[in-house]
């Protein structure tokens, strides 16, 4: 018998637990933790409901970030002359010393100008064709002496034209439908690409004013991720499983944008969502 109760007994808790349940995290330090990632990541509105919750005071970071707000929206939405513009008004040598940043915006507006072809009138195809082409030519060409992966991403954008226009007007299909229907290609139409470069965008304004690129529970995270990898490899006695909630999305959780654990940097005030459950999926990153 007390053998059988040994063995049906819970395995003791193991020192990284018992330590972590004598931590008390301040409320405060939790606030602005998400304050910061809502200043970071640009969601002003947000912020300043939090701030008012949360007894904060959001710092005089409104104009810049209205600003870095304007621009993502503006690539969200397929603008990217205004945003291109808007980003050197900011800062007229930020694209000048980043030409991937500025290769990525300017590919995204070849994209856009393809898409524009097959969404516009029949008679019309010939010369948005042209617009297309030419601006390839002039914006984008020059690039591609200078490397491979230029060459590469140019080439690709570029097939785009010979997509069947059935795939760019098909309406019914689901998201994962439509991109599939493009192939290989599927990436360039998919909006998390608009996504990774507007969070380029975002990362490099931070920069060129000198603040952090990441928010701090960003990197809070990256650090969280290299301690346990670093005590694994020592042979520290750890629980087996340490993931983090955020890190998994529920099975059936899809992003406005139709991607699973993205992050969708949009702030939609129509549905009152909270930003930071909506949002956040940082476990690709945090790796």
């Amino acid at each position: 018998m007390a053998s059988l109760a040994a063995s049906s007994a819970s395995p003791s808790r193991s020192l990284f637990e018992r330590t972590m349940e004598t931590i008390n995290i301040p409320k405060q330090d939790v606030n602005l933790l998400v304050m910061n990632f809502l200043i970071q990541e640009g969601y002003p509105a947000a912020a300043a409901r939090f701030a008012e919750e949360a007894s904060l005071e959001v710092k005089d970071e409104n104009d810049l970030m209205t600003e870095r707000v304007s621009i993502r929206d503006a690539i969200f939405r397929g603008d990217l002359q205004s945003a291109i513009e808007d980003i050197n008004d900011i800062d007229p040598q930020l694209l000048d010393g980043n030409k991937s940043l500025h290769f990525a915006l300017l590919r995204l507006q070849l994209i856009e100008l393809i898409k524009k072809m097959f969404d516009g009138p029949e008679n019309e195809k010939p010369q948005l064709f042209g617009t297309a082409v030419t601006f390839a030519q002039q914006n984008l060409a020059p690039y591609t002496p200078q490397s491979e992966k230029y060459k590469s991403d140019l080439e690709r954008a570029m097939a785009l034209l010979i997509i069947p226009k059935e795939a760019w007007q098909s309406k019914s299909q689901t998201h994962n439908e439509q991109i599939s229907a493009f192939g290989p290609l599927g990436d360039l139409i998919d909006p998390s690409l608009k996504i990774e470069v507007a969070r380029d965008v975002n990362a490099a304004i931070l920069r060129s004013q000198g603040r952090s690129d990441h928010s701090t529970i960003h990197r809070i995270l990256q650090t969280r991720v290299w301690a346990e990898d670093l005590a694994r490899d020592k042979g520290i006695d750890l629980p087996a499983d340490m993931g983090i909630d955020l890190w998994d999305a529920p099975a059936d959780s899809q992003s406005q944008n139709g991607n699973n654990g993205d992050i969708q940097m949009a702030e939609d005030e129509s549905t009152g969502a909270d930003p930071v459950h909506r949002y956040t999926n940082l476990h690709e990153s945090a790796r």
